[in-house]
């Protein structure tokens, strides 16, 4: 497992943090309410694991860009029993078959996400009506077993990033997806950094 998590993970994570910065640079006011709240509460000390759960924006951006840009689009499952499934499908799968779950579209449902068009970035986003709508580490025994691991290491980054440097988007031009076994831009992302005042 401990090989899984550093090997596997380090690929997404490094696309989370990617996604989030985006996320955040296309989106000002997020990315104000964000940083002021790590100015206020670390005082411009490094974060700590206990702070993270002291910084509910960095928090619920984090969520927003697991939601909007779901790295693993999708889930699958093998069925322990013959299974029916209402209309619109209106079918009974037998037992054993391998369904595949689209993560990225329960986490656009719009019957599942109130409030903003799901397909926007909103930090301040309603949970969704159903729990399993949002499943960015996926669920159950085939859950990703780092996930913990994956959201300390992802919120710890983003908070020194914030805390050390300016970050604006440099283009506002539609960033085109692909996927590639996870979900990546297909060019660059591009945005300015500049360090911050002391």
């Amino acid at each position: 497992m401990i090989s899984s998590a550093l090997l596997a993970g380090y690929h997404t994570t490094a696309l989370t943090i990617m996604w989030t910065m985006h996320a955040l640079t296309r989106h000002p006011s997020a990315y104000e309410t964000v940083r002021e709240e790590i100015d206020s509460r670390l005082e411009g000390r490094p974060p700590t694991l206990a702070d993270l759960d002291a910084l509910p924006y960095l928090k619920k951006a984090i969520n927003e860009t697991f939601r909007l840009y779901t790295l693993a689009p999708f889930m699958s499952r093998e069925l322990p029993t013959a299974t029916h499934f209402p209309a619109p499908l209106s079918a009974t799968l037998p037992k054993g078959t391998t369904v595949l779950i689209p993560a990225s579209t329960l986490h656009t449902a719009a019957s599942q996400w109130r409030g903003t068009d799901p397909d926007t970035f909103d930090m301040n986003r309603e949970p969704p009506s159903d729990p399993l709508a949002f499943a960015p580490f996926g669920y159950g025994a085939r859950a990703c077993p780092a996930e913990r691991f994956a959201r300390a290491e992802v919120g710890l980054v983003v908070v020194r990033l914030l805390q050390r440097f300016e970050w604006t988007a440099d283009d506002v031009g539609v960033v085109e997806r692909v996927e590639r076994f996870v979900v990546m831009a297909k060019g660059d992302i591009k945005v300015r950094v500049m360090p911050r005042a002391a």
